[in-house]
C-alpha cells in the first residue's frame, strides 16, 4: 500500500512535468504544417481561362545575383553624411548611399523585415519558400535538415537555370544536390571571423565574368560572427563592414546589364550581437536592389514601401526571372518593380503591376485552399473572409478583363489589401511566440519542483498521513479542466486543449498544497527526529545551496537569444564547478574520506553522518566516474 501511494505520487510529479513543458512549447516553438506540393509553369490558377499562369511572359532578367550577408542590419546599410563621430558599425558602406543618389532608376534600399525565430536557417527557408518558417515544420522532413517544400532553388533548377552557390556549408543541408555547382565553407566556429568571407573572394569574381551560370547566391558569414564575438560596437566589425563595402563595389562593377543584384541580411543584431527573437534590431535586416539597367519606372516616391517582409522576395524574384511562385509562398510581390498597368515604353518591361499581383493573389489562394484542408490552426472566421474577398476581387478582374478597360486604382489597391491581409494571418497562427502560454509553463514547472522539493523534505509524513493522497486534488484537476473547457466553446468557440490542461494541473497543485499545510503535527524528518513546523517549510538560505543553483543558473542561460554560441562553455562551466563542489562537501561531511577523530564534531559543532561513509564514498565514485 506504502508502495502504490509513492508511486501515485511520482507519476502524478511526472504528469505535472509532461503538462508545464506542453505549455510552455506550446508558446515557444512555433509549429507549422508542410505543403509539399509544387508549382509548376503548367499550373492553372483558379479562376483561370485554360492557359498556364507561370511563365507565360517574357521575364525581365535572365540572371541574378544574390549576396546574402549574415545580420547585416539596416543600421549597417545606411549612410548619414552629417555624423561626423561614427560609431564603428556606422557609415561603413557608403557605396549604397552613392548608388542610390546618382543612379535613382537602378537602385533601391529597404528595410528587409524578418519574422521570428530570426535564426540562420529558418531565415534562409524564408526568403526561398516565401512561408513562414518555425521552429517546428511539421512534414515529411522529419529527423533532415533539407527543405522539402517548395522553394526558389528548386524552382530554378526545374526551369533550366544553372545556380551557383558559395559560403556558408547551411546551403548545402538545405539545398542538398541542388545546386549546379557549389562551393561550401565550414560555419561552425563563430570566432573564424574571415575563412567563409575570403573562400567566396576567392571565387566570386571569376564566376561573374564566367558564363556556366544563371543565378549566382553567395553568403557571407563574417559580420554575423564578428557580432557574436565582439558585438556590433567593436573595431572589428568596422573593418568587416569595410570589407563589405568594397565587395559590394567590385560587384556592381561586373554586373551586366541584364543581371539583377539583390543584396540582403537574413536577420539583424542586437546591440549585444545577438538574434533568434522577435526585437525590431533582430527583425530589420537590409535589402537592396540593383541593375545597370533602369528597373524602377520612376524615382523613390512617397507611395512606395519603407518596410517590405522577407517573404515579399519569393514572388518578386519568382516572376522577375520567369520561373513559377513557390506553392506555400504568402509573399506579396513588390509593385515598384512592376509597370503600372498599360504603361507603354517603360523601360521596366515584363508582367504589369495588376498581371503581377493577380498571378500572387491566386498562387496564395490555392495555397491557402489547400493548406486549411490539411491543418485547423487557422480561424474559421478569418479563412472565410479571406475567401470571400478573393471571391469578390476575382469577379471584379474578370469583369475588367472581359470588357478590355483600364482597371482602376481601388481594384490593384484591393488586391494588396488581400495579399497583406492573408500574410498577417498567416503570421498571427505561426510566427508569433505565445509570451502567456510560455509564463504559464515556467511558472507550472517552478511549481512542480517546489512541490517535488517539499515532497523529498516531507516524505515521512505524507507517507504517514492518510488524507494526503491524490484522489481528491485529481477529482479537482478534472473538475475544472472541464469547466475551462466548457468555457471556451462557449466564449470563442473552439477548445484549446493547453489551457485546459493547464487549469487542471494549477488546480490540482493548489490543493494538494493547501493539504500539505494542514499535516498534523509533529512532523518527522528524514532521520527519525521530531521537527519543528519552521523547518517543513523552505527557507531561502536551503534553497541557494550549490547543486540547486546550478540547475537554476542553467535554466536561466536558456532566456539569451544566442545561448546555443555558448551553450558547450556553460555547461562545462556549472558541470565542473559541481563536480569540484561535491568532493570537497562530502570530505567536510566527513563521508568521502574514512572518518578521522575531530574535535569540532565531538563538539557537536558539525553533522554527523546519516548514511554510512562507505556507501557515500561508493555513490560519489558512480557520479564522478558518469561527469567524466
Amino acid at each position: 500500500m506504502k508502495g502504490t501511494r509513492v508511486l501515485s505520487l511520482l507519476l502524478w510529479l511526472c504528469l505535472m512535468y509532461f503538462v508545464g513543458i506542453y505549455l510552455f512549447v506550446g508558446g515557444f516553438l512555433l509549429v507549422r504544417m508542410e505543403v509539399n506540393r509544387t508549382s509548376t509553369c503548367g499550373d492553372i490558377l483558379e479562376p483561370g481561362d485554360g492557359s498556364g499562369d507561370f511563365c507565360g511572359s517574357q521575364p525581365r532578367f535572365r540572371r541574378a545575383v544574390l549576396i546574402i550577408i549574415d545580420a547585416l542590419k539596416i543600421d549597417f546599410a545606411r549612410f548619414d553624411p552629417s555624423n561626423t563621430a561614427p560609431r564603428p558599425y556606422e557609415n561603413k558602406i557608403p557605396v549604397l548611399e552613392e548608388t542610390l543618389s546618382s543612379r535613382p532608376l537602378q537602385s533601391r534600399l529597404y528595410t528587409f523585415r524578418a519574422d521570428p525565430p530570426t535564426t540562420t536557417m529558418q531565415r534562409i527557408k524564408g526568403f526561398t519558400t516565401g512561408s513562414l518558417p518555425t521552429f517546428v515544420d511539421v512534414g515529411n522532413n522529419f529527423a533532415s535538415s533539407a527543405i522539402l517544400e517548395d522553394n526558389l532553388i528548386q524552382q530554378f533548377g526545374k526551369t533550366g537555370k544553372r545556380v551557383v552557390f558559395m559560403g556558408d556549408d547551411t546551403w548545402e543541408s538545405l539545398f542538398p544536390k541542388k545546386f549546379h555547382r557549389s562551393l561550401p565553407f565550414p560555419s561552425f566556429n563563430v570566432k573564424d571571423l574571415h575563412t567563409v568571407d575570403n573562400g567566396i573572394l576567392q571565387h566570386l569574381y571569376t564566376t561573374m565574368m564566367g558564363d556556366d551560370w544563371d543565378v549566382l547566391v553567395a553568403h557571407f558569414l563574417g559580420v554575423d560572427h564578428c557580432g557574436h564575438r565582439f558585438g556590433p560596437d567593436h573595431p572589428a566589425m568596422a573593418d568587416k563592414l569595410t570589407q563589405m563595402d568594397s565587395v559590394i563595389r567590385s560587384v556592381i562593377d561586373r554586373l551586366q546589364n541584364d543581371t539583377l543584384l539583390v543584396l540582403m541580411g537574413d536577420h539583424g543584431m542586437t546591440d549585444t550581437g545577438d538574434h533568434g527573437g522577435e526585437s525590431q534590431k533582430e527583425t530589420d535586416a537590409t535589402l537592396f536592389l540593383y541593375s545597370p539597367s533602369p528597373i524602377f519606372p520612376a524615382p523613390l516616391s512617397q507611395t512606395e514601401p519603407d518596410v517590405v517582409p522577407q517573404t515579399d522576395l519569393v514572388p518578386t524574384l519568382a516572376l522577375l526571372l520567369g520561373v513559377p511562385i513557390p506553392y506555400s509562398s504568402v509573399g506579396q510581390v513588390l509593385l515598384p518593380l512592376f509597370s503600372p498597368h498599360g504603361q507603354t515604353g517603360s523601360a521596366v518591361g515584363g508582367l504589369s503591376q495588376l498581371e503581377a499581383l493577380w498571378i500572387n493573389a491566386k498562387q496564395v489562394n490555392r495555397f491557402l485552399e489547400t493548406y486549411s484542408s490539411m491543418a485547423k490552426d487557422i480561424p474559421p472566421e478569418s479563412l472565410s473572409q479571406l475567401q470571400q474577398e478573393f471571391s469578390r476581387l476575382s469577379s471584379e478582374y474578370l469583369l475588367t478583363a472581359r470588357e478590355s478597360r483600364l482597371p482602376s486604382s481601388h481594384l490593384v489597391s484591393a488586391l494588396q489589401a488581400y495579399l497583406t491581409s492573408v500574410r498577417d494571418i498567416c503570421r498571427a497562427t505561426w510566427a508569433r511566440f505565445n509570451p502567456v502560454k510560455m509564463a504559464a509553463g515556467l511558472v507550472l514547472l517552478a511549481s512542480v519542483c517546489l512541490v517535488c522539493f517539499m515532497m523529498s523534505e516531507l516524505s515521512p509524513a505524507l507517507m504517514r498521513e492518510k488524507t494526503a493522497g491524490l484522489l481528491a486534488p485529481l477529482v479537482v484537476a478534472l473538475a475544472v479542466g472541464a469547466c475551462a473547457a466548457a468555457a471556451q466553446l462557449l466564449t470563442r468557440g473552439y477548445m484549446e486543449t493547453a489551457w485546459c490542461l493547464a487549469a487542471g494541473a494549477f488546480s490540482s497543485e493548489i490543493l494538494f498544497f493547501w493539504r500539505v499545510c494542514r499535516l498534523s503535527p509533529p512532523a518527522v524528518t528524514k532521520n527519525g527526529a521530531k521537527a519543528s513546523k519552521l523547518s517543513r517549510w523552505l527557507v531561502l538560505r536551503r534553497l541557494l545551496t550549490p547543486p540547486l543553483m546550478v540547475p537554476l543558473l542553467r535554466c536561466a542561460s536558456l532566456l539569451s537569444d544566442s545561448y546555443v554560441i555558448a551553450e558547450g562553455r556553460v555547461i562545462t562551466f556549472l558541470v565542473l564547478s559541481l563536480v569540484i563542489y561535491i568532493p570537497i562537501h562530502l570530505n567536510w561531511n566527513g563521508l568521502l574520506l574514512p572518518p578521522s577523530p575531530d574535535p569540532l564534531k565531538s563538539a557537536g559543532l558539525l553533522p554527523s553522518p546519516a548514511l554510512s561513509p562507505s556507501i557515500v564514498r561508493k555513490e560519489s565514485g558512480i557520479l564522478l566516474a558518469c561527469l567524466g
